[in-house]
């Protein structure tokens, strides 16, 4: 994942800001043609109040996206207990979901259809998205209720019985059943290592720069624990903008002070 930040003039008005989100728009939309096969649409979060005061990249090589997960899982809600943050975010979390792939000729061995096996599943309170039956692969892509603990529990429930033996025939005796990353997910990478994002975001009337103090200790706490060749790194921290800023005002306002008082020094030197 790739994310890229743009910066507003600050005397910068709401109408020329709307323009300039227009037409960042529209050159976002000239260049997506010429990305390359497999990424994403770009998406343009013009929403600052939505922006990630922090954004954190966890990355390991020979790590999967499950196991970063799970890590980053542990930063999120260390994150989350912070008096100053009101929401985080996981990004480039690989979500998963149960594969149904059907044998369709044991299934037509066994006198059985695969919308048969559809109706079963549907009469099982499982939720299967729209679009979600491959009928030439014979997939059917299923979301678990909390019904089913474990693989081994989908794979058991009974489909019918055999029209040639009257035994019952069972989910395993027609297709595998396994966990699969979805299509469609969302997968960052730094460098050549998978990685996944955490981002964090400020409350409205907070200091963040105290805030982000306790940011910065919480993960200097978190990088003892996770194993060594994880990599947690800052990929963004706002709270150094605004500190650079207002360090930036304070040397302008001093030298201003320095400036207006000069004149009435080599004035009183005159008169003396």
């Amino acid at each position: 994942m790739s994310v890229v930040i743009v910066c507003y003039n600050t005397d910068a008005g709401s109408d020329e800001i709307d323009k300039a989100n227009r037409e960042l728009r529209e050159k976002i939309g000239e260049i997506k043609d010429d990305l390359p096969d497999g990424c994403f649409e770009p998406e343009v979060n013009t929403k600052v109040a939505e922006v990630a005061g922090v954004l954190l990249s966890l990355s390991g090589g020979g790590y999967s996206y499950e196991e970063l997960s799970a890590y980053a899982e542990e930063i999120e809600d260390a994150l989350s207990e912070i008096d100053g943050i009101y929401k985080t975010k996981l990004v480039g979390k690989v979500e998963k979901q149960v594969t149904v792939e059907v044998d369709s000729d044991r299934l037509n061995q066994l006198g059985f259809s695969l919308s048969e096996v559809n109706q079963v599943l549907y009469a099982q309170n499982l939720e299967i998205p729209n679009g979600a039956l491959e009928n030439e692969a014979g997939k059917i892509y299923v979301k678990t209720e909390a019904l089913y603990q474990s693989l081994d529990d989908m794979k058991n429930i009974i489909v019918g019985v055999s029209r040639q033996t009257g035994a019952m025939v069972r989910l395993k005796d027609i297709a595998s059943v396994y966990m699969e990353s979805k299509d469609d997910a969302y997968k960052c990478k730094q460098g050549d290592k998978n990685a996944v994002l955490v981002a964090a975001y400020f409350k409205d009337d907070r200091n963040i720069i105290p805030v982000g103090k306790k940011v910065r200790e919480t993960l200097e706490n978190l990088r003892e624990s996770l194993p060594s060749d994880l990599d947690l790194s800052e990929t963004a921290f706002q709270p150094d903008d605004v500190d650079k800023s207002t360090d930036n005002f304070a040397g302008h306002l001093i030298a201003g002070i320095i400036l207006a008082r000069s004149p009435a020094s080599i004035l009183f030197s005159i008169h003396k």
